[in-house]
């Protein structure tokens, strides 16, 4: 009606009338009982006259202060009666609760629909459109959507060109979440009542944000414009719109928070499984819905979103990068050079400007590309070969020619790989403080603040194929395992107790070729209290263990130590361990740890002088993850691009996961050469006696023959 106000108008001022009324009412039910009228308050009261030791005695008063937000929690609930028990405009009165058409909306689609109802439910229906326009949400939602391939998340599942087109129209202006009268918590305030339900103390956790509370005037002002949104024209398509955003937004989270894909051991691949899970299903889901809503619900939503990127020192740096390869690949990649080159420097000649122009094409050279080989190509040669795992001596053959001739796809999809395990890794949850092991990197790093304050050279387990004759199994036993846990202690001089396979394996061949080695090595056997013998190696300058190890909770046996061959870190590829994690300068950074723990540096110092074994519980455990990532960032930011050791990379891109590590002893596959085959069932007759498997196998005297 010209010049005058619309139905929804309208119905908001009544609504506003019992709301302050409401507010009145609520004001009068929260004051003291009747007294005389007491005299202004002083707005500049004069300071007390009583000392602060004198107030901590002083009797508590009678009763508690009254509660701010009552008032306005009261009227809240009134007003959000008012505007959900009768129709404001041309709105069915069945719908100004959850609208019938965006319950079938949800509902004609079974992907996680449980979930999907309860998070409209919650959040009330409109949470990404409202008005006819898309909300700050739904605005921030789009936005993030358009960024998933910058973050190498497939777009497909999301029907994002769909999408795109049904929100164009919405996307010109956010729809303002209150009229600015409604004051600072105006958007949380129409959010509540727009809600269908009203949750009394969901509505005091959201209010107890903003300071000062809410007033009466603002409450009316969130209250019309509440009114006013519900009148406005929806219809099933919006209904639609609504459910579809909420489905994206719900996938949003599972694939940056809870998707589980590259492994590569504990996989994820069935999310709606995981949340049905019968014995987990019903807390993971309360846990997720709690998320979400929490999300939705910021203050921010843009900044809310962007926090689902995980808090891992690699993560940034690597979207910088995979932007930056991908364009390289789109524009067409560099030119590979031939293989059998040799070029060192001070040459000159069509080969270095060749190089020149490869080494300009990634963003290693900046220099002329004249063809002569001087100190600024040098500089480039050698930061690219320390980037890509190769001894940093500037000559450039076979390995470095190998890895320049990479492409500039394959470079972005190794990327990809490790954007997609960084968003899966247990590093952001670990807190403040804590230790990373990459296992392709040979690199442990010490993570404070979400930044890297320390890194370490260290040895990692080797990939070659092992046998353990105690326990009949064979393959890749020797590999590093990825796990999560704590550094609980700090052991000086260690003694080193022997594995049982390593007693029944190299220690017996060590003895057969010299009867002496027990002797030479420091190692005799003992009876523990069990009754159980074992060797020990003692500590001193042959123990393998160095003068250090750093002892980890539930980590079946693995641990950090020191080591007796020092001279392995000068090595750029660095699986030769057991499984155990050699770090350099252990004694150094042990004291640093310590230190760091509150122990004073002259009796740790003191103690790693002496011989004499001593134990150094950490008064704060540490949070140690273990990962396997092969791209990382080294201390320039720039991408180092490493080897993948285990095949890890590779089972994924086969779709092998989780990949096979050992089988059997004696099965036919993972066999290393010394291993003879041997039947299951002969293998299973050990098992079942007790008895480890032979030295030398004989078919006749052991069985299967």
């Amino acid at each position: 009606m010209k010049g005058g106000l619309s139905q929804g108008a309208l119905a908001g001022l009544g609504v506003a009338g019992l709301l302050l009324g409401a507010l009145a009412a609520a004001v009068s039910s929260h004051s003291s009982p009747a007294t005389p009228t007491p005299a202004p308050e002083d707005p500049h009261p004069a300071a007390p006259t009583t000392d602060p030791a004198s107030a901590l005695t002083a009797s508590p008063p009678q009763t508690a202060p009254p509660d701010a937000l009552a008032p306005t929690l009261d009227a809240l609930a009134a007003a959000h009666q008012a505007l959900h028990a009768a129709p404001a405009g041309d709105v069915p009165a069945g719908d100004r609760g959850f609208p019938q058409a965006l319950r079938r909306a949800i509902e004609s689609d079974k992907w996680f629909k449980a979930v999907r109802r309860e998070l409209h439910e919650r959040l009330g229906p409109a949470a990404f459109v409202d008005g006819g326009r898309l909300t700050g949400l739904g605005r921030a939602l789009m936005d993030r959507l358009e960024a998933l391939e910058a973050h190498a998340v497939d777009p497909k599942p999301y029907d994002l060109p769909a999408l795109r087109e049904r929100t164009a129209p919405l996307r010109a202006d956010a729809a303002p979440a209150a009229p600015p009268e409604a004051g600072p918590a105006g958007a949380t305030l129409v959010s509540i009542l727009r809600n269908p339900a009203f949750d009394r103390e969901h509505a005091r956790e959201r209010l107890a944000r903003v300071e000062p509370p809410p007033t009466s005037a603002q409450v009316a002002a969130a209250s019309r414009a509440a009114s006013e949104l519900l009148a406005a024209a929806t219809g099933d398509e919006v209904h639609a719109l609504e459910a579809d955003l909420g489905r994206a937004f719900l996938r949003l989270v599972l694939d940056f928070r809870h998707a589980r894909r590259a492994g590569p051991f504990k996989l994820r691949k069935n999310l709606e499984k995981y949340f049905d899970d019968p014995k987990r299903g019903k807390k993971r889901r309360k846990h997720l819905l709690d998320e979400l809503v929490a999300l939705a619900e910021a203050e921010d939503p843009v900044a809310a979103l962007a926090g689902l990127d995980p808090k891992h020192p690699a993560y940034a740096p690597l979207l910088t990068a995979y932007a930056r390869y991908r364009k390289l690949a789109a524009d067409g990649g560099c030119k590979s050079l031939p293989e059998g080159w040799r070029i060192r420097p001070d040459m000159k000649g069509d080969e270095v400007a060749r190089l020149q122009q490869r080494l300009a094409c990634e963003g290693y050279y900046d220099g002329p590309e004249d063809g002569a080989y001087g100190e600024a190509l040098l500089d480039a040669v050698k930061q690219y070969q320390r980037h890509h795992e190769l001894p940093d001596e500037g000559f450039v053959f076979a390995e470095t020619l190998k890895s320049l001739n990479v492409s500039m796809e394959r470079r972005a999809e190794q990327i990809a790989l490790t954007l997609l395990r960084l968003r899966e890794s247990a590093a952001p949850g670990l807190g403040d403080f804590y230790i990373r092991v990459n296992v392709p990197a040979f690199e442990l790093q010490v993570v404070e603040d979400g930044a890297i304050v320390r890194r370490q050279r260290v040895i990692v387990g080797t990939n070659r194929l092992d046998d353990d004759k105690a326990t009949l199994v064979q393959g890749h036993i020797n590999r590093t395992q990825l796990f999560t846990t704590r550094l609980y202690e700090i052991v000086a001089h260690p003694d080193w107790f022997l594995p049982v396979r390593v007693e029944q394996g190299e220690l017996k061949a060590k003895l057969a070729e010299d009867p002496k080695y027990l002797e030479k090595q420091n190692i005799r056997k003992i009876q523990l209290d069990s009754g159980r013998e074992v060797y020990v190696q003692r500590s001193g300058e042959t123990n393998v263990l160095g003068k250090v190890k750093f002892l980890l909770e539930e980590s079946n046996a693995i641990y950090l130590h020191d080591t007796d061959k020092r001279s392995l870190f000068r090595e750029s590829r660095r699986d030769f361990s057991h499984g155990c994690i050699r770090v350099d300068d252990a004694v150094e950074f042990a004291s640093w740890l310590l230190a760091r723990d509150g122990y004073e540096d002259k009796d740790v110092a003191r103690t790693f002088r002496g011989t004499t074994q001593r134990g150094f519980k950490m008064k704060k455990p540490i949070p140690l993850v273990t990962e396997y990532m092969t791209v990382d960032v080294s201390p320039e930011g720039l991408p180092v691009f490493l080897t993948d050791i285990y095949g890890y990379d590779r089972a994924y891109r086969e779709g092998d996961l989780p990949p096979q590590v050992k089988v059997r002893w004696g099965h036919p596959s993972l066999r290393p050469h010394w291993v003879p085959k041997v039947p299951a069932e002969v293998v299973e007759g050990w098992r079942a006696a007790g008895k480890p498997a032979p030295r030398d196998y004989d078919p006749e005297k052991h069985g299967g023959g």
